[in-house]
């Protein structure tokens, strides 16, 4: 139950007056948050419901939006309303890393507690903000 009433406040705290915002846009949230970071994983881990992956111009819209970068869509600019995720050049991989920014771990931590982010290291408890400093390891 307290899963249930976390999601809820998790979606809400998405939901934006007057902006529809996908529900798959909140899935790869979570799948950053979890510890996909990068975009060719990104689109085999959100797939239809015939089993193929999602287009890579879907991706695209999706990591636009939650990097709070504007789109143009039927002759006008749609504004992002969020800051949710950064990105810079992948360093083990062509292409972008995808990491949660500050207002994304606050986010995922507000409604789900410290994020386990999984590496091929294993996981990795963040639970550091910007006023403390991170243990290196």
């Amino acid at each position: 139950m307290a899963e249930a009433l976390a999601l809820a406040g998790f979606l809400g705290a998405l939901r934006q007056k007057n902006r529809a915002v996908p529900i798959n846009a909140a899935e790869a949230l979570l799948l950053i948050a979890s510890g996909i970071d990068n975009i060719p994983d990104l689109q085999q881990a959100m797939r239809d419901q015939e089993g193929n992956a999602l287009p890579p111009a879907t991706i695209s819209r999706l990591i636009s939006l939650l990097r709070g970068r504007a789109r143009y869509d039927q002759g006008r600019w749609l504004e992002s309303p969020y800051s949710l995720l950064d990105v810079r050049p992948h360093p083990h991989r062509r292409g972008l890393q995808l990491q949660l920014s500050a207002a994304g771990k606050q986010l995922i931590r507000s409604h789900f507690g410290a994020y386990a982010r999984t590496t091929l290291l294993g996981p990795e408890l963040s639970t550091c903000d910007e006023k403390s400093e991170c243990p290196s390891t």
